[in-house]
């Protein structure tokens, strides 16, 4: 078994020093104020922008680092100290090799020490208080990880200047004035050609702008809108009429063709469109603009199937009628800061838009003029990019004909007017995709940021309008995870608490504090001149790893003196003969061995490392 040591105690009671419960106490104490102020600081961080605050991000990291270093080194230091009374008091109640003391103070340094498994687990309470005092800086790993900084949706109210282009003021349509001092229409504006192609090929609104943040406003205003409706059936007759003869003469087959009224005429009379029927003076503007129409401006589409298409509709062909009208706006705008928006109409039409030469008595300057003479632009730029034929031959052979510039450019509206198969409600699809053509292009030419728009001539018109927005930025704000905080802290105050309580009872218990200092370990063992004996050489006296073996089976016991007999007992040397009339208990843990002082070991030269002492009380006393 190894060789025994039962280093001495004075035998005299002693106060206790309570200067190293006071510094344990007090490090636990302040460990839970960090710990509190840790939450407290994170609470006021929640939420709070971190533009705003005159405190660094940087330094908010560091401060809750500094926090949550405090309560780890705090609560290390306490369970440290109440781990250090616990192993005094271990040692005092029984005999504990050399080597196992080594074990008991080196986990403190090394964790490596806690693969003694079976020591371990005979020694339940230490082995609990060290893998706490082990655990505790991990609340130094979670806890700074609770407050982080995340983008949060904020929305504030703004008000915002849009660019526009107001009608009415000469931006879409240019007007002549007559030797009489009337005024004639003279043509749309060549500019509206770009936004309006724009917007077929993209088959969108233009963009209105970029924003940094995202912007939700609305705005109403009069505009021309356009409506698409089913012609009448006279109507219908009269064009399918002349589209068989024509067709019959050419052997081909018009599956989609673009009518303007012919000036000069009235209902009954014929209407002309790009090649079948052509006006008399050869004037293009009057086939894509209806200037005569007293109701409303007008253009009328007729669509066909296609020669091998499947059909179900009511007529061969199918005309759609698409009407001038001004109209009342509420447009709601979303325009996110990534470049993409939504534009949503609410559009009542308030009343048509007769062609403007049919207007009596005839028009003098004026802003009212100009605003029917821009409503006209933007028909007659409408007119322009849908008016046109597709005409497939018989022979297919032959190529076909397409004159439609919205056609070729957009192919939403191509899809939607060779449907397959070719129905009435096909059609009826057609019609609100003119009409939200006619929409993108109106809103385009309005709001639209066009290309190089500082080159434009008509830059210094532009107009800026106040409007009130709701603005919705992404803002960086702390984000406080206060579930994980309270937890760590919790289970680590509470671990500690139970590791300080042991060492009350462990001090209540031995009377006396215990440090792990070295003097502590001198002091307990001076004197003892068998300790010598054992370390023989000078590798031993170097203190060099490694342990000698027969110094690390060798037992200390260090207890509180015990009458027992004849004298009091301190110490004594024995070997494993020496203490065959040990006792032995059983417990969960395994033998623990009961040392019966008052029995004489047998003397053994061989074993015995010290001179019996002639005269000494019984069991080799020192």
């Amino acid at each position: 078994m190894g060789t025994v040591f039962r280093l001495p105690d004075s035998g005299v009671p002693q106060q206790i020093d309570l200067r190293l419960p006071i510094s344990m106490l007090v490090c636990y104490i302040t460990a839970v104020l960090c710990a509190v102020g840790h939450h407290i600081l994170n609470l006021c961080l929640h939420g709070k922008p971190v533009e705003e605050l005159s405190i660094n991000q940087q330094w908010v990291a560091r401060s809750g680092n500094a926090l949550a270093y405090m309560v780890k080194v705090l609560l290390v230091l306490a369970t440290g100290t109440a781990y250090c009374q616990c192993i005094w008091q271990k040692v005092k109640e029984r005999p504990i090799r050399i080597g196992h003391f080594d074990t008991l103070f080196g986990v403190l340094d090394n964790v490596f020490e806690l693969r003694r498994l079976r020591f371990w687990v005979q020694r339940p309470t230490l082995a609990l208080t060290v893998l706490i005092l082990w655990s505790l800086p991990l609340v130094a790993i979670i806890t700074p990880g609770t407050l982080s900084v995340v983008d949060k949706p904020t929305t504030q109210p703004a008000v915002i200047s849009v660019q526009q282009r107001e009608y009415g003021r000469g931006l879409y349509a240019a007007s002549v004035l007559a030797d009489n001092g009337t005024v004639i229409y003279g043509g749309a504006r060549s500019y509206l050609k770009g936004p309006t192609m724009a917007s077929l090929v993209e088959t969108e609104i233009l963009s209105v702008g970029h924003s940094a943040t995202n912007l939700t406003y609305s705005l109403d205003f009069y505009g021309p809108a356009v409506k698409c409706t089913k012609a009448g059936d006279q109507l219908t007759e009269n064009l399918a009429s002349i589209i068989t003869q024509y067709e019959s003469t050419n052997k081909s087959t018009v599956v989609f063709d673009t009518w303007v009224p012919k000036p000069n005429s009235n209902s009954s009379q014929a209407i002309v469109d790009g090649a079948i029927i052509l006006d008399s003076d050869k004037n293009r503007d009057l086939r894509i603009l209806d200037q005569t129409s007293t109701d409303a401006t007008t253009i009328y589409y007729t669509l066909a199937p296609p020669p091998s298409s499947d059909t179900s509709a009511d007529a061969p062909i199918y005309v759609i009628q698409c009407s001038l009208y001004n109209a009342s706006w509420h447009l709601n705008f979303d325009v996110r800061s990534t470049g993409e928006q939504t534009l949503t109409p609410s559009i009542t039409f308030e009343n048509w838009m007769p062609g403007w030469s049919s207007i009596n008595p005839p028009l003098k300057n004026g802003t009212e003029t100009d605003t029917i003479f821009d409503y006209a632009g933007l028909m007659e730029t409408f007119g322009a990019v849908t008016t046109g034929r597709l005409e497939v031959p018989g022979d297919p052979n032959l190529p076909f004909v397409q004159t439609s510039i919205a056609l070729e450019t957009s192919p939403v509206l191509f899809a939607d007017a060779t449907p397959a198969p070719f129905t009435d409600g096909a059609m009826i699809t057609l019609q609100r995709t003119l009409e939200q053509t006619f929409t993108n292009m109106t809103l385009s030419a309005r709001y639209g940021v066009l290309p190089r728009q500082d080159l434009r001539g008509d830059t210094p018109l532009l107009s800026l309008v106040d409007v009130d927005a709701n603005s919705t930025f992404t803002r960086n704000v702390y984000d406080y995870k206060s579930r994980d905080l309270i937890i760590s802290y919790t289970l680590a105050v509470v671990w500690s608490t139970v590791c300080i309580l042991l060492a009350v009872r462990a001090i209540r218990d031995m009377g006396a504090v215990y440090s792990n200092n070295f003097s502590t370990v001198v002091r307990v063992t001076r004197g003892q001149t068998r300790l010598d004996h054992l370390i023989v050489d000078e590798n031993d006296r170097s203190g060099a790893e490694p342990l000698p073996k027969r110094v690390a089976d060798a037992y200390i016991w260090v207890g509180k003196e015990q009458k027992m007999g004849m004298g009091i007992g301190r110490g004594r040397v024995g070997t494993e003969n020496s203490v065959r009339s040990e006792k032995s208990t059983r417990r969960w843990w395994g033998r623990q061995k009961v040392m019966d002082l008052e029995t004489p070991p047998e003397k053994d030269s061989t074993n015995v490392l010290a001179k019996e002492i002639r005269g000494a009380p019984v069991g080799n006393w020192i």
